[in-house]
């Protein structure tokens, strides 16, 4: 089950690194854009800079391919870029902290910390969106955008081949995010429900930095 959810959660921290591979073939640049999906690029990345300093909390749910909830999850993020703590608290509780360069995801039950670095070219997942990485939504993403029920809701779809996700979509409601899901190439899809957000805060430093118990064990990936 440990690793079950761990994998879960990874999937909003990292999915869609093996698109590095094609995006560093193609180069920087992404010639012959449409403008209706500049427009839309533009659109979201304007409301990405603004969800910053963010306190909230979240319901995660996956679903398998025969549509069945395989995996539900409750707790609390902090965003104050470059920064990110996602941490569940329930069925059980698990903390993701994103903090330069470096990725710790901790597991109170089983005293155990696992460590992963962020390496350059890694391309863009869901996380460096959220964090802030707009420039490279052109050049990995195609962008479409609709309004449904006074929702922006905003469609990206991996360019390169080898992406481990087929679709991301966040929907905005007054410039808010409030949903954010991602399709895998598996037909599995996380649907992140967020709740109670606010933005523009102002959060400490020492929020970012696990504490971490005598005895630990550390694993380096």
């Amino acid at each position: 089950m440990f690793q079950i959810a761990i994998t879960n959660l990874l999937a909003i921290l990292l999915w869609g690194v093996a698109s590095a591979s094609a995006l560093a073939a193609e180069g920087q640049s992404s010639p012959n854009v449409a403008l209706e999906e500049q427009g839309a690029a533009a659109m979201l990345v304007d409301l990405i800079k603004e969800f910053n300093g963010v306190t909230g909390r979240f319901n995660q749910r996956v679903i398998d391919a025969s549509n069945q909830v395989v995996d539900e999850s409750t707790g609390r993020l902090l965003l104050s870029r470059p920064n990110f703590r996602w941490q569940v608290d329930a069925p059980f509780e698990q903390v993701i902290v994103a903090a330069g360069t470096q990725v710790q995801i901790y597991d109170p039950d089983l005293a155990q910390v696992t460590q992963l670095n962020f390496v350059d070219g890694l391309g863009t997942t869901p996380l460096m969106v959220l964090l802030g990485d707009t420039q490279a939504l052109l050049r990995d993403f195609t962008v479409s955008e609709a309004e449904q029920n006074e929702q922006q809701r905003f469609l990206l779809y991996p360019k390169a081949d080898d992406s481990l996700f087929l679709q991301l979509e966040l929907r905005f409601k007054n410039s808010q995010l409030h949903y954010l899901s991602i399709w895998d190439s598996a037909g599995q899809l996380t649907r992140i429900l967020f709740s109670e957000l606010r933005v523009q805060q102002s959060i400490a430093e020492d929020q970012f930095k696990l504490a971490l118990p005598p005895g630990t064990d550390v694993i380096r990936g």
